[in-house]
């Protein structure tokens, strides 16, 4: 091995260990039978977790499993009865003075409605997701320029939820996505 080669090798062990001390996962440092270089792999332990598939585990690393696990689930805006067939309409009514863009994820592409307008979007597969925003505004948070609220009515039909969107400038009451759940809980996000 050359020196400056192994001047590298050196190095990056020594960087691997100073970040696996960070983050608490363990560095193995291998040379690379092919080519006689070094080769840095950092392992990473997954915690066991009681139930793997209703388990989070966070991005954040501050975060334990059993925080994330204590917080309290979000409550629906609204519920809904899904049909027999699991699928629910949702009504949007445009209460702006602008055009708005929305989609029903995975059953329409990108349509538009017009200002004051109404459209219904019959028989979406639950889990469902519309989202919708303006088609000649730009959204931006920090000058609270192209944002929409939305509220929720019980709609007409059994399985119809009417979703009322209207501007605002207010940052908390902000949301560009209505979620139903195959519950027929309904999120607005």
């Amino acid at each position: 091995m050359k020196l400056n080669h192994w001047i590298l090798f050196c190095s990056g062990i020594v960087s691997a260990l100073i970040a696996s001390t960070a983050y608490n996962s363990p560095t193995v440092a291998q040379i690379n039978p092919h080519d006689g270089l070094p080769q840095l792999s950092t392992a990473v332990e997954v915690p066991e977790l009681a139930d793997p598939a209703t388990s989070v585990i966070p991005a954040n690393p501050a975060i334990t499993v059993t925080e994330v696990a204590q917080q309290p689930p979000r409550e629906p805006m609204m519920t809904m009865p899904v049909s027999e067939a699991g699928n629910v309409t949702v009504q949007i009514v445009n209460e702006t003075e602008e055009t708005l863009i929305y989609q029903a994820l995975g059953d329409t592409e990108p349509r538009t409605i017009d200002a004051s307008g109404l459209v219904t979007l019959q028989n979406l597969r639950v889990p469902a997701t519309v989202t919708f925003s303006f088609a000649t505004i730009d959204r931006n948070r920090q000058t609270a320029t192209g944002l929409t609220k939305a509220e929720l009515k019980p709609g007409p039909g059994n399985d119809m939820v009417q979703l009322v969107i209207k501007p605002t400038t207010d940052l908390d009451s902000e949301v560009s996505a209505l979620t139903v759940e195959s519950n027929g809980n309904i999120f607005v996000l």
